[in-house]
């Protein structure tokens, strides 16, 4: 028997998770890369597509089958609550249906889910969009208590064009500036119902002012604790405490009447793709906020598309509105060795070096630079440039994760995206990781190669649940070792692993049946959840 009621206060839930997913999105970008958000009111524009993604599924599934049930009509009734504030019931319900039927036929689906593809900061929120979507689809479908056949497809359908819009087709993966503008649906999605639009943009304000929330900044202590809680990186976590520390003391130095000393904020970051570096210059932004040293913190990603002109005379100042873009928080320069190539003389690249030189030592006091990228590259890019050596004269390195640490960050995706694993699936992960991370080049993803592994994983999961009759809450969230893709790994399972103590770092050989159990450290005592594991030297 099916609890109608159970079911429609699960579809509220979903509902208010897919709003929030394009609103917080929204916030981002606009808070954060406001040169990527496309003219006009890209808030308004991101509740658009929230609604008509909402709409698309609900009416895809349930039209499958030709028939309206009772059970169905209950969820319309939440949907049009949730989209437009009015719960609707009999004639009148029916009515908005059949005109929403034929305003949403017309909307496509990589335009209702585009932002999150064409736009590179909001990539690490698919996972979340894809299992929204998929719970929708399950939810819906069983609904009235079987999912027909005709649903199944529909279901199915719905998910490979997801999935098909959110995927990189060739040439198009780690592009970031200069994304095709997302359009908003061409549809009414409004009427027949009452409808406020969303505020317009806030009025931007004027280069290096603070953000809204700066007054809200958070004690120096949370935010060194945020960077203490990511994954390895121990020496870059060093020199980011180093720092701090040694600004609190001059400002105490100078409280006191003692002389400061005056230290460069523009550092130099080394290391391979998806070791964090984004993520490390985001949290030294909003220290340097927190200690009073910078006035807004924001971060504004850039490479050399963002800074070089096409033609003479436009590199200077494209260069300077960049700048102007980050004043009073930190400009991040990813792949910054690309600015000046070296096979050719390349005048508009050296222009811009030239223009970001004198701007960073203009305006050192509230603007830091963070030229990132592969370790050689950027040390014949400093040497071939006294400017550079002599203004970026720290430099920290990211080193390749291992292993270990990689299992950790997947276990950080499903806690972020409330997924479950099995024992079993455990291992998977820890086999899949170990034959990547034995194979990676210098251009080896880290960090996104994890990602790309977690997102494979849940694909395999929806294919899998398209297939049960009956899906439990327990299996929306519960990754299967089948589900985990294994690849080169492929093979048989390990007789024994490497369980590290998260206490005193003590590593020791041991069944694989451990995984997800509690264990005791035999040099320390102490008992801790055996989480994750290496492959013992003798699997490797």
């Amino acid at each position: 028997m099916i609890n109608t009621q159970s079911s429609a206060d699960e579809y509220r839930r979903l509902l208010g998770d897919t709003r929030r997913l394009y609103a917080d999105a929204a916030r981002r970008v606009l808070r954060e890369h406001p040169e990527l958000a496309p003219e006009g009111d890209f808030a308004a524009l991101m509740e658009d597509l929230h609604r008509g993604l909402c709409l698309r599924v609900y009416l895809t599934i349930c039209e499958a089958d030709r028939r309206w049930s009772p059970a169905e009509r209950r969820l319309a009734t939440e949907l049009c609550d949730h989209l437009w504030g009015e719960r609707l019931e009999g004639a009148t319900l029916a009515q908005a249906m059949r005109h929403a039927s034929q305003q949403t036929a017309r909307l496509e689906w990589p335009a209702l889910v585009r932002p999150f593809f064409r736009l590179a900061p909001l990539r690490d929120e698919v996972p979340a969009l894809e299992n929204l979507v998929i719970r929708q689809t399950n939810l819906i479908g069983r609904a009235d208590g079987l999912l027909k056949p005709a649903e199944q497809q529909a279901s199915q359908r719905v998910l490979g064009a997801v999935r098909q819009a959110l995927g990189c087709e060739p040439g198009e993966e780690g592009r970031e500036h200069g994304a095709e503008p997302t359009a908003a649906p061409s549809v009414d999605l409004a009427d027949p119902f009452r409808h406020t639009a969303p505020p317009g943009a806030d009025e931007k304000k004027s280069p290096g002012a603070a953000p809204d929330d700066a007054a809200a900044a958070r004690p120096i202590d949370q935010v060194l604790a945020d960077l203490d809680r990511l994954v390895g990186l121990a020496g870059v976590k060093h020199e980011v405490r180093s720092l701090a520390n040694y600004i609190a003391m001059q400002q105490r130095r100078a409280e006191a009447g003692l002389p400061a000393t005056e230290i460069s904020l523009h550092l130099v970051f080394t290391g391979a793709p998806g070791t964090g570096k984004t993520t490390v210059a985001r949290l030294l932004g909003e220290a340097l906020c927190t200690l009073g040293v910078l006035p807004g913190g924001q971060l504004v990603e850039t490479d050399r598309s963002g800074l070089v002109a096409e033609y003479a005379g436009q590199t200077g100042p494209k260069t300077n509105a960049k700048v102007d873009e980050a004043l009073g928080g930190v400009l991040f320069v990813d792949e910054a060795y690309g600015l000046v190539a070296s096979d050719s003389e390349d005048p508009f690249g050296r222009e811009a070096v030239q223009a970001l030189l004198k701007r960073a030592e203009d305006d050192r006091h509230r603007l830091a630079v963070v030229l990132a990228g592969y370790p050689d590259e950027m040390h014949s890019l400093l040497g071939a440039n006294p400017g550079l050596r002599s203004r970026f004269a720290k430099t920290i390195h990211f080193d390749d994760y291992t292993p270990l640490e990689l299992c950790e960050i997947f276990g950080l995706l499903l806690e972020k995206f409330h997924y479950e694993v099995t024992p079993p699936a455990r291992l998977r992960i820890a086999q899949a990781i170990a034959a990547r991370h034995a194979r990676r080049t210098r251009h080896f993803g880290n960090g996104r190669e994890v990602r790309n592994l977690f997102e494979q994983a849940i694909l395999n999961m929806a294919n899998r649940l398209a297939t049960i009759p009956k899906v439990t809450d327990e299996q929306l969230v519960t990754l299967e070792a089948d589900d985990i893709p294994l690849g080169d790994a492929a093979g048989e399972a390990p007789q024994r692993v490497t369980i590290t103590c998260g206490s005193c770092g003590h590593a020791g050989a041991s069944s694989p049946g451990v995984l997800g159990r509690r264990v005791r450290c035999p040099k320390c005592d102490d008992a801790f959840l055996a989480q994750w594991c290496e492959l013992a030297p003798t699997d490797a």
